[in-house]
């Protein structure tokens, strides 16, 4: 699990029963991800954690590191426990909330003459000499990836902001290389620090109100598919979590790509009049965008598929959601009216039903071997749900009615669209 996941790490010499009395409720979150041989103890595993966790925030004001990486670990496997209720959402802003009260967005006794404070902060001494932990990082850091992969996937959210603190924290755990994951832990934040500054540039309110596609804008997105390609040369693919890392970085490029699929800013008629180019020039523009998104796509489905057994156990909530929202932009894709964009190419390059089916078959086989195993090894239920929508899904797709299942609108406004494909199945398994 800890491979995964690097935000939280367990020093090698620190003993259950040692972890057990300093921190109770990431003991608790770790026991409730591993508890993959019987998923009802599992799940009132993580009936317990919610518990502890809202009596220690909501009814006792608590704020720790403790808590804060419990919490981190908690959110990192939602689909654990999507059946007791979807509160994404709310916890990860519990975590925001509870990072900034602790301090943990910056460096201790940092402060200026014009912040914000009221009158506890008289008499405070200011004096430096305390320095943030490893651990301290590796949580801020945390909360950061797990709100910035929120907006990338699933909700266009107020995401924590990556700072020149931030950056600073990536650098120290990069030098001081104290566990073998850190390295893995800084290039995944470092892709979303990309997707930042990519969501900056083309996802934003001012761009609704560009009345079609423009020089400039065309450039920037040229600049910003080499600054996400140079990135991808220079990842270490030496690494275990290779495969995981490499799907991170096609979500990188799936996020900056997928802006071809807004047809606003493709029309004819909206291109700029101030342009410089003919509008035969953006149509080649917005084909490529196209076929590299699907190319993405293509890439993360490999990626998948190729996944160890035992790593899809143990798999988490972000990676599924990584996924999901590949299949639901290839979807978008098969649906794309542009010029000389056939979405019978598409269909030749990936299917989307056929895809769907070899998802769900893939996920049987993998609970087929895990009941083999000694002690077996289980999915959460809510996959045994999701293996139908599936079969469903794959049935369904691409008609007229469409729309009434995947939803439509603008899809990169709609919260069900940003949820993510897959992760709208979970709806179905909130019955607990």
């Amino acid at each position: 699990m800890a491979p995964l996941f690097p935000f939280v790490a367990i020093p090698p010499d620190v003993t259950p029963d040692q972890l057990w009395h300093e921190k109770p409720v990431l003991y608790m979150s770790i026991m409730m991800v591993a508890c993959q041989s019987d998923i009802h103890r599992q799940l009132n595993l993580a009936r317990m954690v919610r518990y502890e966790i809202s009596q220690a925030v909501l009814v006792r004001g608590e704020k720790s590191l403790e808590l804060l990486e419990g919490l981190l670990v908690y959110l990192a496997w939602n689909h654990v426990h999507l059946q007791l209720g979807s509160q994404l959402y709310n916890l990860l802003h519990i975590a925001v909330a509870m990072l900034t009260e602790l301090g943990l967005n910056k460096e201790p006794y940092a402060w200026s003459k014009t912040a914000a404070g009221a009158l506890r902060e008289f008499g405070r001494d200011r004096r430096a000499g305390v320095t943030r932990t490893l651990e301290e990082r590796r949580a801020l850091l945390g909360v950061f990836w797990m709100s910035s992969i929120t907006k990338t996937c699933f909700k266009d959210i107020e995401a924590v902001r990556f700072t020149r603190y931030t950056d600073k924290c990536c650098r120290i755990l990069e030098e001081a290389m104290e566990n073998p994951t850190d390295i893995y832990l800084v290039r995944l934040v470092r892709l979303q620090q990309k997707a930042d500054r990519i969501g900056e540039i083309l996802y934003t309110e001012e761009l609704d109100t560009v009345s079609g596609m423009s020089a400039p804008l065309a450039m920037d997105i040229s600049s910003l598919e080499s600054e996400v390609l140079e990135i991808g040369r220079a990842l270490p693919l030496e690494i275990p979590q290779a495969a995981l890392l490499l799907i991170s970085y096609n979500t990188l490029r799936l996020y900056l790509y997928k802006i071809a699929l807004d047809d606003q800013l493709f029309l004819t008629s909206s291109i700029s009049t101030e342009s410089t180019f003919p509008s035969t020039t953006y149509t080649i523009f917005r084909n490529n965008l196209l076929a590299s998104c699907l190319a993405t796509i293509k890439s993360m489905v490999s990626l998948f598929f190729a996944l160890p057994t035992r790593i899809i156990f143990s798999l988490p909530y972000p990676t599924w959601g990584q996924i999901g929202h590949a299949m639901l932009i290839l979807s978008r894709l098969s649906e794309v009216k542009h010029d000389t964009w056939d979405p019978a190419y598409v269909s030749s390059e990936l299917d989307i039903r056929e895809t769907l089916k070899a998802l769900a078959r893939r996920l049987e086989e993998v609970m087929t071997i895990g009941i083999g195993e000694i002690p077996a090894r289980r999915l959460s239920e809510i996959f045994t749900h999701m293996v139908s929508r599936l079969r469903e899904l794959s049935e369904t797709v691409g008609r007229s009615s469409e729309d009434e299942i995947l939803g439509g609108g603008d899809i990169f406004l709609e919260e069900e669209i940003m949820n993510g494909m897959l992760f709208g199945f979970f709806d179905i398994g909130q019955v607990v």
